[in-house]
C-alpha cells in the first residue's frame, strides 16, 4: 500500500520532537539543528508511513543521520592523527645519531671492569634493589652501593675524555633520550650481544648518574656544577707571594674540607654541565606547564559534559510536557470516567505497563529510558534523575513509585490538570549543576542548588512553587521568585 507523501502541515506537530530528539541524541550540539532539518527535509520528500507510525519512522531517521554525523567526524579525526604522526616522524639523521648514542654507551658499560659492570647489571638491568643484590653476592648492602656508585663515576670520566677527544657532546645526546620511553629502534642497538633491553638499562644507568630528566635529582647537578666551579677558581687564582706563604701557613686554621669532584685527564668543561642543568630546569618548567594546560583541558572537558547534561535535561523536559499533554487529550487514563483524561506517570507514557489505563500504550510517548526506574521512583539519564509528581485529594504531590502509578493512588479530578516533574544532578558539580522543574503550564525553570544532588535527594514537590502554596503542587510556580525551599527560580529560555 502507497502513502500519500506528507505535507508541511502534516509534520508541523512533530518539529518539536525532531528538533528535540535531535538535540537529546547529540547532546545540545550545535549541529543538531541542521540533523533535524535533514530529516524534516527527507520526511517531506516522502511518503511516510500510516499517521500512527510516522513518529518512529522519524526517530529512526535521527538515529540512522546522528550515527552518519558521529561516523564522519571519527573518520576525520584518524586522519588528521595519521597526517600529524607523518610529519613528527623522525629524520633519518635523527635515528643515526641516536643509533650512534646506543652503541658507545653499551660499549662503555660493557668496558668497565667487574666488579662494577656485574653490580651497575645487576641493578640496572636485572632492576634489582641493592639489598637483593647483597644477598644475591653474599656481600655487604653498603659494598653494593659503593660499587654502584663506583661504577658510576668510571662511566662519566670515560664519557667525558670521550667527548673531549671525539668532539661529542653526550650530555646533549642524552637530553633528548629522558623523556620517559625508548626512542630508538632495537636493531639499532645490538652490540656486543646487548639488546634494546640491555641497551635501556644502560641509559637509565646513566641518566642516573649524569642528569636526565625523571632519574637524577637536580640537586646533585647543581651541587657538581658549583664544586666544579669553584676548582676552577681555585686553579684560576695565582698563588701567593713566596714570602708571604709560610706566615699565611701559620696563620690557617682546620676548617671542613671541600671535597671536589676529580676533572678528567682531558678536563670536563663547565660550561656543559651548566647547561645540562638548564636544560633539565626547562625540561621541569615545560612538564609543569603541560600538567597546567592538561588541567585546564580536563576542566573544558568537564564544564562541556556538564553544559551537555543540562541542556539534555532541559529538552527531556519539554519532551514530558508534549508526553503529558498528548495522553491527558486522548483520555487514555479516565480513572473516573468523566470523559476527562488525566495526566500519566512515566511507566504509562513509555509503553512499560497499563497501570491505571485499560491496556499498554500503543505507540508510547516516551522514550523507553522512561521504562525503568530507581528504587526512589526516578529516572535515570545523562546524569540526572527525573522524578515526576501526580496529586492527590489534598493536592500534595505523589511520586511515582518504582513500579507504577496504580489505581486510587491520585486524584482523578485534580490529576485532569496538575502535575510537575523535577529534573536534578546525579553528581552535583560533576554531571550538572543546575536542576530543573516543570509542570502543566510549560514552564522550565531552574536553580543551583548543592543539595539536590543523587538518588533520593531531589526537592520536594512543593520545592518551586511560591510559599502561599507550600506543601501543594495546585498553585503557581516561583517563576523569578523564591520557591519553598528557599532557592531562586528563574525561568529557562
Amino acid at each position: 500500500m502507497t502513502h500519500p507523501t506528507p505535507t508541511a502541515a502534516t509534520l508541523v506537530e512533530h518539529v518539536g520532537f525532531v528538533h528535540a530528539l535531535a538535540r537529546a541524541a547529540l547532546h545540545g550540539d550545535p549541529e543538531s539543528e541542521d540533523v533535524a532539518q535533514e530529516v524534516l527535509a527527507a520526511a517531506l520528500r516522502g511518503p511516510l508511513r500510516t499517521p500512527e507510525h510516522q513518529r518512529s519512522w522519524l526517530a529512526r531517521a535521527i538515529n540512522h543521520r546522528v550515527l552518519d554525523l558521529l561516523r564522519g567526524r571519527a573518520r576525520r579525526r584518524v586522519r588528521e592523527h595519521r597526517a600529524a604522526r607523518a610529519e613528527a616522524e623522525p629524520s633519518t639523521l635523527d635515528l643515526v645519531a641516536r643509533a650512534e648514542t646506543g652503541r658507545h654507551l653499551v660499549a662503555a658499560v660493557l668496558a668497565l671492569e667487574e666488579p662494577l659492570r656485574a653490580a651497575l647489571l645487576l641493578r640496572f638491568y636485572e632492576n634489582l634493589p641493592p639489598r637483593s643484590i647483597a644477598a644475591r653476592l653474599g656481600i655487604p648492602v653498603e659494598t653494593v652501593r659503593t660499587r654502584v656508585k663506583r661504577g658510576i663515576a668510571l662511566l662519566r670520566a670515560h664519557l667525558a675524555q670521550g667527548d673531549a677527544a671525539g668532539g661529542r657532546s653526550w650530555i646533549a645526546a642524552l637530553v633528548p633520550l629522558s623523556g620517559g620511553r625508548p626512542r630508538v629502534s632495537p636493531s639499532l642497538l645490538f652490540s656486543g650481544g646487548l639488546v634494546m633491553k640491555q641497551a635501556t638499562a644502560v641509559l637509565t644507568v646513566l641518566l642516573l648518574g649524569l642528569g636526565g630528566y625523571g632519574a637524577v635529582r637536580l640537586s646533585e647537578l647543581t651541587r657538581e656544577v658549583e664544586e666544579l666551579r669553584q676548582h676552577q677558581a681555585v686553579e684560576a687564582a695565582p698563588p701567593p707571594p713566596a714570602a708571604d706563604a709560610a706566615s699565611l701557613r701559620a696563620a690557617e686554621t682546620p676548617g671542613p674540607t671541600l671535597e671536589v669532584s676529580p676533572l678528567p685527564a682531558d678536563g670536563v668543561r663547565l660550561d656543559r654541565l651548566e647547561r645540562a642543568l638548564d636544560g633539565l630546569l626547562m625540561r621541569l618548567k615545560q612538564r609543569e606547564e603541560a600538567w597546567v594546560e592538561l588541567e585546564r583541558l580536563v576542566e573544558e572537558v568537564a564544564q562541556a559534559r556538564r553544559s551537555a547534561n543540562e541542556a539534555a535535561a532541559t529538552a527531556t523536559a519539554r519532551n514530558v510536557i508534549s508526553a503529558t499533554a498528548q495522553v491527558q487529550a486522548s483520555a487514555r487514563v479516565d480513572e473516573d470516567r468523566d470523559g476527562t483524561g488525566e495526566f500519566a506517570g512515566y511507566l504509562e507514557m513509555s509503553g512499560a505497563s497499563a497501570g491505571r489505563m485499560a491496556r499498554t500504550l500503543v505507540p508510547p510517548v516516551l522514550a523507553s529510558a522512561f521504562r525503568t526506574l530507581t528504587a526512589n521512583g526516578e529516572v535515570l539519564r545523562a546524569g540526572y534523575l527525573y522524578r515526576i509528581y501526580l496529586p492527590d485529594a489534598r493536592g500534595f504531590g505523589v511520586g511515582e513509585p518504582a513500579t507504577g502509578f496504580a489505581p486510587g493512588q491520585v486524584d482523578p479530578n485534580l490529576a485532569e490538570n496538575t502535575w510537575c516533574l523535577y529534573a536534578w544532578p546525579e553528581q552535583y558539580g560533576r554531571t550538572g549543576t543546575r536542576t530543573f522543574f516543570t509542570n502543566q503550564g510549560g514552564d522550565v525553570l531552574a536553580t543551583d542548588a548543592p543539595a539536590y544532588s543523587g538518588s533520593g535527594h531531589g526537592p520536594t514537590p512543593d520545592a518551586a512553587f511560591l510559599p502561599a502554596h507550600r506543601g501543594t503542587i495546585m498553585g503557581a510556580a516561583a517563576i523569578s521568585a523564591q520557591g519553598n525551599d528557599g532557592n531562586p527560580w528563574k525561568q529557562v529560555n
